[in-house]
Order: structure tokens, then sequence, then C-alpha cells
């Protein structure tokens, strides 16, 4: 995704960002519990990704990771703060156009799956460089599977 427009008002993606951006977002993802979600065996992509926002958005998180996930237009990733995500947050909470909505949870989504696409692949290079975790991201016998796995 590069940019969209909601509201009038034209959003990015936050890339390469600070350590404190990573570490924010982070957090917030896992109060959300999503760093416990993996798709099923046999889940289609498109089911796990429904899946995916209804948990964050029955969390009572989808704010605040909105506010980690976009930044206005005309500023730097390396310049986002909580403050800039706060105002992300204010201005996305009165969105109430259909067409703005549906944008919205369709890029939740996508910068979502995006997100633990590179922190899971991230994850498992780091813990078997240190030889600290598995050898592999195969299924532990859960029933589910990483979405490292299936690459999607």
């Amino acid at each position: 995704m590069e940019k969209i427009t909601i509201g009038g008002r034209a959003f990015v993606p936050v890339k390469n960002s600070t350590i404190e951006h990573d570490f924010w977002l982070m957090a917030h993802i896992r109060g959300a519990g999503l760093d416990r979600i993996a798709i099923e065996e046999g889940e289609p992509p498109e089911d796990f990704a429904v899946r995916l926002l209804g948990e964050v958005i029955s969390s009572g998180r989808i704010f605040p990771i909105l506010g980690g996930l976009f930044l206005p237009e005309k500023i730097a990733s390396i310049d986002w703060t909580p403050e800039v995500a706060e105002e992300t947050v204010a201005f996305l909470k009165k969105v109430s156009d259909t067409e703005d909505k549906a944008q919205i949870q369709r890029q939740v989504i996508s910068l979502l799956i995006s997100f633990f696409q590179s922190g899971l692949a991230s994850l498992t290079i780091s813990r078997k460089s240190s030889g600290t975790g598995p050898q592999s991201t195969s299924d532990s016998g859960s029933g589910a599977r990483s979405i490292l796995e299936t690459g999607e």
C-alpha cells in the first residue's frame, strides 16, 4: 500500500520507523492478543484476515493500532510519535463515509498481515541464529500454522 485517502486526508503506512514505534505498536498488538493468533490448518487466507480483523476490533485496541499503522502523508515515518498516532486516531474515529470505513478495514487487514509476516520472519531468524528457538516453524501440535509457513 502506498497512499490512501480517507475523509479527504492522505495517509501512508508507517515504514522504517523508530524502535519507539516498533515497541509501541508491538505492545498494542500483544495487548490485543494478536501475537497468539495463527492461521488454522486449511483456513483460507481471506477467512484468516476476517478473523484477524474481528480479534483486533473486539480487543478494543483497534484505534491505537490504527495510529501505529497509518501516518499522515506529510509526516515522515521517522517522525512518528505516540502524539501523532493520537491525532491520526482522533481523525479516523470520526470517519462516517461507508467507502472510507471499508477502505480502513481493507487496509488494516493488509497492514496487519504484512506486519505479522515481517515480525514472524524476524523472530524466527533471530531465534534460529541464537540457537534458542526451534529449527523450523512447523506446527507444534496446536493444530495451527504460523502465517510464516503459509506465506499468506
